[in-house]
C-alpha cells in the first residue's frame, strides 16, 4: 500500500504481482503448489485503462467493475504447478458476476458490523461465506475450486489468531 501511494499507484501492478506470487507459492491444492505467472508489465496496461475508465465515470467503474476485473486477471494467471504431464497450462478463470460480488460484500459488511455484538461469531460466518464464494467461482487449470470449510473450525482458528495477535501486541509494547 505504501509503495503504491508513494509512486502514485504506478507500482501497484508490480506490487500486486509480487504479492500474488508469494501467496500462490505458499498455497497447495491436493498436495500441489499453485503458481502465478502474471507480471506487472502485463497488468500495467490493463490497470491504466481501468484507471482511465474510473476517472471518466467519476469512480463508478472503480466501484463496480474494477474488483471483478482484478479477480478475473488474478485467476487467469493462477495455475497448479506440474498439474498436466504435457507441461501446458489449462484454462483458469473467475466466473463470479457483479451482483454476486456485491451481494457477498454487502453481507460481509453487515456481519462485520454485527461481529462486535456476537464476539466475532457472526463476523467469522460472513468472512467464511465470502471466502467460499470467491473460491467456488474460481476454475484453476480447468478444475473448479471447492471449499468445504466448517464454521466451527474457522471460528476456533480466528479466535486463536486473535488471542495470538493480542499477545504479540503486548510483547512488542513492552
Amino acid at each position: 500500500g505504501i509503495g503504491s501511494v508513494c509512486t502514485l499507484f504506478i507500482a501497484y501492478p508490480f506490487l500486486t504481482c509480487l504479492y500474488e506470487k508469494w501467496i500462490k507459492s505458499h498455497t497447495f491444492v491436493n498436495g500441489r503448489q499453485l503458481e502465478f505467472d502474471g507480471n506487472g508489465a502485463q497488468l500495467i496496461g490493463k490497470f491504466m485503462w481501468w484507471l482511465f475508465l474510473s476517472v471518466i465515470t467519476i469512480g463508478i467503474y472503480a466501484f463496480f467493475r474494477l474488483p471483478l476485473n482484478m479477480q478475473r486477471w488474478r485467476a487467469k494467471h493462477t495455475h497448479v504447478k506440474g498439474y498436466r504431464p504435457d507441461g501446458k497450462k489449462g484454462e483458469s478463470k473467475f466466473t463470479g458476476g457483479i451482483l454476486g460480488l456485491w451481494g457477498v460484500r454487502f453481507l460481509r459488511g453487515i456481519t462485520f458490523g454485527l461481529g462486535f455484538i456476537s464476539l466475532g461469531l457472526i463476523s467469522a460466518w460472513g468472512k467464511l461465506v465470502k471466502l467460499r464464494w470467491f473460491n467456488e467461482k474460481k476454475v484453476i487449470d480447468g478444475v473448479r475450486i471447492h471449499n468445504d470449510s466448517k464454521l466451527g473450525q474457522f471460528w476456533v482458528k480466528r479466535f486463536i489468531w486473535n488471542i495470538l495477535m493480542i499477545c504479540t501486541v503486548f510483547i512488542h509494547t513492552i
